[in-house]
């Protein structure tokens, strides 16, 4: 999804790849970097089927960006791609997800 993604993506963009496969994950890098050169590719490694440590996840995309030099302030617009599996039932939309304090936000979900 991420290569197929990337040659979209205007250039100076941003990629972050997160898995629990380290190996998957530098094979991606390397399928992404070799069709979208101008893109900046960040990974880590994470398994989202591990829930015990549920603040792990609350800082990760500022921890990456501190970890690789960039800036929130870089981007004019961002995009999350999801396509990992739930803890939850499969029935649930996305914004069935959330929890009752993002209930009130304004994303929508496709």
């Amino acid at each position: 999804m991420a290569k197929q993604c990337s040659d979209k993506l205007p250039p100076n963009s941003v990629i972050v790849l997160m898995a629990r496969n380290k190996e998957a994950l530098e094979s991606v890098k390397c399928e992404v970097s070799s069709v979208a050169l101008d893109i900046n590719i960040v990974m880590r490694q994470y398994d989202q089927g591990n829930a015990e440590n549920g603040d792990y996840f609350k800082d990760i995309f500022n921890d990456l960006l501190l970890e690789n030099i960039i800036s929130q302030n870089d981007f004019k617009q961002f995009m999350i791609v999801h396509n990992c599996a739930t803890l939850c039932g499969v029935t649930k939309i996305s914004l069935e997800l959330l929890t009752p304090r993002q209930s009130g936000s304004t994303s929508t979900s496709t």
